[in-house]
């Protein structure tokens, strides 16, 4: 019979183990290796994509800010203001107008004849000697075209005659010498005072008409 000594069987199993062992921590080593290179393949394709995309993004900014302030520099630069303007004219009746105001713009390119006025103040002179009719308001829209006048805020027409009214909005048509009250009014004057919904001036002053809920205080004279 032959004997093995104890020591040579454990170095034996030892070296069995370690060869089991090696392809182990290979195999490991290897799969820590391809995933330590398919991240580094990822990230050489994503950075470069990543800057481009932020460079496009800048850019992007920068056109943007660029477009939309060249629009805003050239509405600005379509308006047209005029300051203390002054209109001339003549109505149907030949009597003269003349339309001032504070100043006025030109603001709207697609409607070029209408202007902005800012405090516009009309004054229609009469022909025979009368003193003029004149009307104010706080803002105004004048069309060059059809020499209408739009009047909103304190409008304030006088007639010369010691007539004062005094509404929110009015519409004077300056060639036919007549004014369309279309908000409430209220008038004062040597004849007494009126209250009305709505009210129609005539021949540059000479006809008024108050219409609804018309309420009239006549002073005796």
């Amino acid at each position: 019979m032959t004997h093995q000594d104890p020591a040579i069987r454990i170095g034996a199993a030892s070296a069995a183990g370690a060869e089991r062992l090696a392809p182990e921590r290979l195999a490991k080593a290897m799969d820590g290796w391809r995933r330590r290179s398919r991240m580094i393949r990822f990230w050489r394709i994503a950075l470069p994509a990543l800057m481009v995309l932020i460079a496009l993004s800048v850019l992007g900014l920068v056109m943007y800010r660029t477009v939309f302030s060249g629009r805003r520099s050239a509405a600005q630069d379509q308006q047209i203001r005029m300051l203390t303007p002054k209109y001339f004219g003549r109505d149907k009746s030949g009597r003269p107008y003349t339309v001032t105001a504070k100043d006025a713009v030109r603001a709207d390119p697609k409607h070029f004849e209408l202007i902005t006025l800012t405090t516009p103040h009309l004054i229609l002179n009469q022909i025979n000697g009368d003193p003029p009719t004149t009307v104010d308001s706080a803002i105004g829209v004048y069309n060059e075209n059809t020499h209408i006048l739009s009047l909103t805020g304190h409008v304030t027409l006088n007639n010369g005659k010691g007539d004062i009214f005094r509404s929110e909005h009015a519409i004077v048509d300056s060639d036919a010498g007549t004014v369309d009250g279309r908000s409430p009014v209220v008038g004062d004057g040597p004849e007494g005072h009126t209250e009305a919904d709505a009210y129609q001036i005539f021949d540059s002053g000479d006809h008024i008409v108050f219409i609804g809920h018309v309420k009239t205080h006549m002073i005796n004279q």
